[in-house]
Formats: structure tokens, sequence, C-alpha cells
């Protein structure tokens, strides 16, 4: 009767060395977390800048479609009373004031998408700058 050592070969010996060596790189969960982090905050601000051209595109070729439901507009509600008499404010005042709360909110999700990006890519340029803290560092 042969023993187990004297039925294995060298080369299976060998092959299974590369299991019990402790080489090749390791995984930075906190490099890879902020990668990840990075590319996600840059394909956000991405997908709101091209939201946001959408809806300038939109405003600018149809502005009967301004699509911000004020309360409904009455005649009654143009008129306001003070003490000297009546004003009447045209309809045309309504417009004006829907277009500048749509450029006001457009103009907070353009800092945002650009604030989104700006950032995600100082994170991109900060991991690939510094080779200690890359996702794969030796």
């Amino acid at each position: 009767m042969t023993t187990s050592t004297s039925l294995r070969s060298p080369s299976t010996n060998e092959s299974l060395a590369q299991f019990t060596s402790a080489s090749g790189p390791t995984l930075d969960p906190r490099a890879t977390s902020r990668t990840l982090l990075a590319w996600l905050m840059v394909c956000v601000g991405i997908g709101v800048s091209i939201w946001l051209v959408y809806r300038i595109q939109g405003i600018l070729l149809h502005p009967d479609r301004l699509a911000i439901p004020l309360l409904p507009i009455r005649a009654e509600d143009l008129l306001m009373t003070i003490p000297s008499g009546k004003i009447q404010l045209p309809p045309a005042a309504i417009t004006v004031v829907h277009y500048l709360v749509l450029i006001l909110l457009l103009a907070i999700v353009g800092k945002i998408a650009i604030a989104l990006i700006g950032h995600g890519a100082s994170l991109l340029r900060e991991s690939k700058s510094d080779p200690e803290h890359l996702p794969l560092a030796p």
C-alpha cells in the first residue's frame, strides 16, 4: 500500500503553491468607493445638464407650454386695490412671473449640475494623482 504523499507528483505541488503565496494587488475599499462616488457624481451631473438643456430648448421653442402650474388665474386676480384706487395688471404679467420663476429654478439646477461635475472630476483627479490610494494598490 502506498501513501498519499508518494501519489502526488512534483508538478501538483507546484501548481498548488500558487494558492498559498500571498501576492498580487489587494482591493482598497476606500479608494474604490471614492472612485465609484466620483463617477456617480459626474454621471448624475451630466444627466442633469442634459435635462437642463432639454428644458431650456423646450422653453425657447414652445413658450406656450411652460409647464409650471400656478394657481388658475381669473380676471379678478389681476386687480389690485390700494387706498388711492385700483390697479389693473395685464394678463402678460402672469407669463412674466412664470418666466422669472423658471429662470430662477433653472439657475439653481444649473449650479447643482456644475457642482456635481466639478466635485466628481476633482475626486477622479485626486485618485489618479495619488498612486498609493488607487483602487488596486499593491
